[in-house]
């Protein structure tokens, strides 16, 4: 059985993140370099790539 828990996704979005559309961010994280560009939309494939329907999924509230 695998559980996945992530917390602090780092997400400073201005507006709601709509997949396939660049997301509108206030406080943009590339500035930390270029592992941080394109971060959300990353985050977001890797979490729809990864995880399935029944695998359990918790993200702590930081």
């Amino acid at each position: 059985m695998s559980v996945w828990v992530i917390s602090d996704f780092h997400l400073s979005l201005s507006a709601p993140f709509q997949p396939g559309e660049e997301p509108q961010l206030y406080k943009p994280m590339d500035v930390f370099g270029g592992d941080w560009t394109r971060h959300v939309a990353r985050l977001h494939q890797n979490f729809r790539r990864k995880l399935r329907p029944k695998i359990p999924f918790s993200c702590p509230a930081t």
